[in-house]
């Protein structure tokens, strides 16, 4: 429990007051060492269904496209575990590897494939993130926006039920709530 309130308390943290207030070249490692800790700090604050991680040596989390995280995401999970697992990191840019993560973020510029991935990986337990607008709105479960120099993050509920995921409590009462059009 005590594990929680820190991760609760660091996200938090996170989300109140990390603002991007670097010059327009240093803008993007701020804003994605941000999105890396959110991304870590899903892992604690989602739950998949009993037997998705069971028989699963590990968690993944899959970047799906090229790499805007540099070296953030890295050094943010080395050695870090979740739902006592080992979480390891996957890059990809084919559909086919992305359907054994957890975790899939979908980098903007692979905005023109995210229906196809979407669709691939519809009503499986994997926790869709990405930083394209309107992403949650669209269909994604968790969508990166900047608002105020500060990274933000709404979350479709409807989406994650439908793929068997939930969210704590903690998790939602930092996030904006939207609904899935259609």
């Amino acid at each position: 429990m005590r594990d929680i309130v820190i991760t609760f308390i660091a996200i938090l943290c996170l989300s109140l007051c990390t603002t991007v207030t670097l010059s327009a070249d240093d803008k993007a490692p701020l804003e994605y060492a941000v999105k890396a800790a959110f991304l870590y700090n899903f892992t604690k604050f989602v739950e998949w269904p009993e037997d998705t991680l069971k028989n699963q040596d590990s968690l993944e989390i899959c970047i799906f496209g090229s790499n805007p995280f540099e070296n953030n995401l890295e050094s943010t999970i080395c050695g870090k575990t979740a739902h006592g697992k080992q979480i390891k990191i996957i890059y990809t840019s084919k559909i086919s590897e992305i359907l054994s993560s957890q975790i899939l973020f979908i980098n903007s510029e692979s905005k023109k494939l995210t229906e196809e991935v979407l669709s691939a990986v519809d009503d499986l337990p994997i926790l869709t993130v990405s930083d394209h607008s309107k992403f949650a709105s669209n269909g994604g479960m968790i969508g990166f926006y900047i608002e105020n120099k500060r990274v933000r993050f709404e979350i479709n509920r409807q989406a994650a039920r439908d793929a068997g995921l939930s969210f704590s409590s903690r998790l939602l009462k930092i996030a904006r709530l939207v609904q899935e059009k259609g």
